[in-house]
């Protein structure tokens, strides 16, 4: 699941850089309004940095971070599915129902994986183990 923030972090990265050139294109009728733009650059930016955090915190196994991790892959795929439908997020992606199938079983299947993983009882339990803060003072 590190991994997954890590890499959805990145896409957050990847989304701010496509946005900045997005914005560079002037004169189009289908370019977005600028609040638009700055909606879209500020979730990028509230994504980027709660996958970073999560990642963070899953590599270190606290508990906080699985739920961090989850509700911003809730939110996230959420966003995402309700873009697909909205044409004026998106005017030049006219997707047939076969694209629109697809792409919300991606989204659907990229939000039930972790939800599902992450509450499985024997990892789930990972998480609310605290490690011992010193074992050597302990020993003596």
């Amino acid at each position: 699941m590190v991994l997954w923030a890590l890499a959805l972090a990145f896409l957050s990265v990847a989304n701010l850089l496509l946005l900045s050139a997005v914005v560079q294109v002037t004169g189009s009728n289908d370019a977005p309004s600028s609040g638009q733009v700055w909606v879209v650059f500020f979730l990028n930016i509230i994504f980027l940095i709660g996958f970073m955090v999560s990642a963070y915190g899953l590599f270190r196994l606290y508990n906080w971070a699985r739920i961090l991790f989850l509700g911003c892959i809730t939110v996230w795929s959420v966003f995402n599915l309700i873009a697909l439908f909205i044409p004026s997020v998106s005017p030049e992606q006219d997707y047939s129902i076969g694209e629109l199938t697809l792409n919300g079983l991606r989204y659907g299947v990229g939000l039930f994986l972790p939800w599902w993983y992450l509450n499985v009882p024997h990892v789930k339990a990972i998480f609310y183990r605290q490690p011992a803060e010193n074992e050597t003072s302990e020993e003596m």
